[in-house]
């Protein structure tokens, strides 16, 4: 049961991925792709794979740092 519950997440989360590469606003892109990495990882998490979850809800970390150094850099640089 574990295992089809799994999948069922990886597939939101595959959609939420697909649905960010076809988006051209950058924070709307980091909103879908936070999402699809939040699904991805309780996918791994049902199946106990414990590292890739972690994995997974980390990249959502390292995509708000980025988000928000991209953000900083824009208004402080114009662009550059």
């Amino acid at each position: 049961m574990h295992i089809v519950l799994a999948q069922v997440f990886r597939i939101i989360g595959s959609i939420f991925s697909i649905w960010s590469d076809k988006s051209n606003d950058l924070k709307k892109i980091f909103w879908l792709n936070g999402i699809a990495n939040l699904f991805c990882g309780i996918s791994y998490f049902c199946v106990d794979a414990i590292t890739g979850g972690l994995s997974s809800i980390l990249a959502i970390f390292r995509n708000v740092i980025f988000y928000k150094w991209k953000e900083k850099r824009r208004f402080h640089f114009h662009g550059l």
